[in-house]
């Protein structure tokens, strides 16, 4: 395998993705007076440039690129689009664990959308085949992304680079004066083990671990010394958790995780963040002018912050006040324990959860292994409420101030219990809660059914 550690560092920009534009408009299948704006993503195998040093590599894409092209919406203003697999017809990799054949599905991680507009995990697309979805962007600004959750090729064919950020942007966020356009930086984190040639290996070892920022193996950015926002996605499909940080002299807020922004933000040095999950932060590099700074994911270096000498330009001052959550209710309508065993309930097994929609319930979630877990639930938000090293009670401690916000991705430490509330609102019907991770494919169907009337 190649040693990531032997090529030479920094000498290429940082890529940004590219904002996907409409091709159009298209009526509304539920209202066919109504025009939305049309989206056509093509799923294609391409080669990109990781680092200068190496030959293209050969990944899987959407729009041809790695990461993907960013989707932008605004709230309440639906977007549809044409999801088209145009993969080849073998697999990425002969290696791959449980991936019979080349099949696809879309999951916009983080979307509050109708059970039935995305395909669950069951029913893929082959080749050749394509599905046009409709999202509401019913919901607050956030950072979202998507990529491929297939049943038993999921985490193959986002480690092969199906991936891609999905923002929503709202007036509330617009009007906060937060650092937007060239001063707004995605951060989408991959990683993936490479051989000699550059070519994806298979993605268990840990040897010749490579780990990317939009694609870019070390790459560089050029800031000035004034404030950046950093939409971050640990978007990794190998287990590979994060705590970032840059350390002295910047300074870092985080402002908002995975569906959007915090009551208020919160000064932080280490950001933790496993497969998932993001974090919407504010670094401010006015006390690094002239400077170069790592970011790091523990020792390791995964890309270089060259601040520009000066004074930093006049700003105003951080929002004290970002927005009002309201506090999670008291009483749950119901408590359910989910126990994420390795050798847990397979999808195809009874649906066990059936919440009741408008009513709000409260999960404990049971991780009995030795690994950290990543839960996500599917169209829905929740809080986090508080981890405890067992079932026992008196023993919890409550969630730290960088998961006050709302979420629906959520670390699970081993030997501890994870307690999250769940408010049901929005839709009825089918949806999906997973922890999906290499070696633990643990994914499940619930279903939210409707309150008698």
């Amino acid at each position: 395998p190649l040693r990531p550690e032997t090529l030479a560092r920094f000498i290429e920009p940082l890529p940004i993705p590219p904002v996907l534009k409409p091709m159009g408009t298209r009526p509304d299948p539920r209202d066919p007076q109504r025009q939305l704006p049309f989206h056509r993503v093509l799923m294609t195998e391409a080669a990109v440039a990781i680092h200068r040093d190496l030959p293209p590599t050969r990944v899987w894409t959407y729009g041809a690129a790695f990461p993907a092209p960013t989707i932008e919406a605004r709230r309440d203003r639906p977007l549809q689009i044409e999801w088209i697999n145009a993969l080849p017809s073998q697999r990425f990799l002969p290696a791959e664990p449980g991936a019979r054949d080349v099949r696809a599905v879309v999951h916009v991680h983080g979307a509050l959308v109708p059970p039935g507009d995305e395909r669950v995990p069951d029913r893929p697309l082959a080749p050749g085949q394509s599905l046009t979805t409709v999202y509401p962007n019913q919901q607050d600004a956030a950072t979202l992304w998507y990529h491929d959750d297939a049943l038993g090729a999921a985490a193959a064919n986002q480690y092969a680079g199906l991936l891609g950020l999905f923002l929503v942007r709202d007036a509330a966020e617009s009007s906060l004066g937060l650092p937007a356009g060239p001063h707004e930086i995605p951060l989408v984190l991959t990683d993936c083990a490479l051989g000699q040639d550059g070519q994806l290996r298979d993605g268990q070892t840990a040897e010749g671990r490579a780990r990317l920022v939009n694609g870019k193996l070390f790459p560089f950015v050029a800031v000035e010394p004034r404030r950046y926002r950093l939409r971050v996605v640990n978007a990794s499909s190998t287990a590979q958790e994060h705590r970032l940080s840059f350390g002295a002299p910047v300074v870092l807020h985080l402002i908002g995780s995975d569906q959007g922004l915090l009551r208020a933000p919160v000064p932080v040095e280490t950001v933790r963040l496993v497969p998932g999950e993001r974090a919407d932060l504010v670094a401010d590099f006015g006390r690094a002018a002239g400077t170069a700074l790592a970011l790091k994911s523990g020792p390791v270096e995964l890309a270089q912050f060259r601040v520009s000498p000066g004074a930093p330009p006049r700003q105003p001052p951080l929002p004290g006040r970002l927005r009002d959550i309201p506090a999670a209710p008291a009483a749950a309508a119901a408590a359910r324990t989910l126990t994420l065993a390795e050798a847990g309930p397979r999808w195809s097994d009874p649906i066990t959860e059936r919440p009741r929609l408008g009513t709000t319930e409260a999960w404990a979630l049971v991780n009995p292994t030795a690994r950290t877990l990543s839960f996500h639930l599917h169209g829905f938000r929740f809080r986090v409420a508080e981890r405890a090293p067992s079932l026992a009670p008196g023993r919890a401690l409550p969630a730290d101030p960088a998961e006050s916000g709302w979420k629906d991705t959520v670390r699970v430490d081993p030997g501890t219990v994870t307690r999250i509330s769940i408010p049901f609102v929005g839709f009825a019907g089918r949806s999906v809660w997973e922890c999906q991770l290499p070696g633990h494919a643990l994914v499940r169907p619930f279903e939210v059914v409707r309150t008698p009337t």
